[in-house]
């Protein structure tokens, strides 16, 4: 790679893997050509393969303590990685998850049933505590009924066994709720999912890997005009606004998220309508890609330039 002709104005890497860093350092340096990082999660090191003392954990600490820093330039996809990484010195600049709108919004589930239609995509792992959610739903007993739970990503069963894990394969309280388990479909069949319910629904534990990273189940679905039900992780506070484009949920607890599902059950169609062009108006402004066009161009720009000198 050194030998290239003409050499690359710029190494980009996404992630700071150890494997990848130990090579590419010392060959920007040889080939005088700036390394950018793209940074995008800090991982939780009990979620590793080994666990907190494996051999992941500990090359993914020793890359992200040692080695990333060393970077002439990081692309953070939060404030706490943006922080880290100006706290050691490095040029860095932060951009969130990017999404292009796809108008115009589809028809509205709601609109069929007069119900509540919340949706989650993806699939949930250790980080989502997608069964809280679903302890939540089924405390709301009869209430229930009225909910739509969209869950893209899982299948039947992957939500039988979700069910079963979270004690709620024989509660009465989650069989009122309708939940349909889309499966795994294609980009555009789960955006159009999501644009059509009325609130995607995320929580996550305040930990370091949920501040590190950034969700980008919530850019987008603002983006698509889905307001979003979340606890504040990563950097949030910055972008939802309760009763704006999101419930911001207090606790990601199911007495928390109870309450929150209670209040958008109270919401009448015009707030919910409300709502939903609030996110999409947020959306664009924080997450359409053009809106970093001009910054990153030049943060690239300064990255060579420091390292032509």
């Amino acid at each position: 790679m050194e030998n290239l002709d003409p050499k690359p104005d710029v190494i980009l890497v996404y992630g700071t893997l150890f494997g990848y860093l130990r090579r590419l350092l010392p060959l920007a340096k040889i080939m005088r050509v700036p390394l950018v990082l793209d940074a995008v999660e800090w991982y939780q090191p009990s979620h590793l393969s080994g666990g907190r003392f494996g051999p992941l954990a500990m090359a993914f600490e020793y890359s992200m303590r040692h080695l990333a820093p060393q970077a002439d330039g990081v692309i953070a996809i939060s404030r706490y990685l943006e922080t880290y990484f100006k706290g050691r010195g490095v040029p860095t600049i932060r951009i969130p998850p990017l999404f292009s709108p796809d108008p115009p919004r589809p028809p509205q589930y709601r609109d069929l049933d007069a119900g509540l239609h919340l949706c989650y995509a993806g699939t949930p792992g250790r980080k989502d505590k997608l069964g809280v959610v679903l302890h939540a739903i089924a405390s709301l007993g009869k209430d229930a009924s009225r909910i739509s739970f969209h869950l893209v990503g899982l299948g039947a069963s992957e939500l039988d066994l979700l069910m079963k894990e979270s004690g709620l394969d024989s509660t009465s309280g989650i069989r009122n709720c309708r939940i349909m388990a889309h499966g795994l479909v294609d980009n555009s069949t789960a955006r159009l999912i999501v644009a059509s319910c009325d609130f995607t629904v995320l929580l996550r534990d305040r930990a370091r890997f949920s501040m590190a990273g950034f969700p980008s189940k919530v850019a987008e679905s603002m983006v698509l005009g889905t307001p979003v039900m979340a606890n504040l992780s990563s950097n949030l506070d910055e972008v939802l606004a309760d009763g704006g484009n999101a419930i911001v949920v207090s606790q990601p607890d199911v007495a928390c998220v109870a309450t929150a599902i209670e209040r958008a059950l109270r919401l009448g169609c015009d707030d919910v309508r409300r709502m939903k062009e609030s996110a999409g108006k947020d959306g664009i402004r924080l997450f359409d890609p053009e809106q970093y066009v001009a910054c990153l161009g030049d943060f690239m720009e300064a990255r060579v330039k420091a390292c032509t000198r």
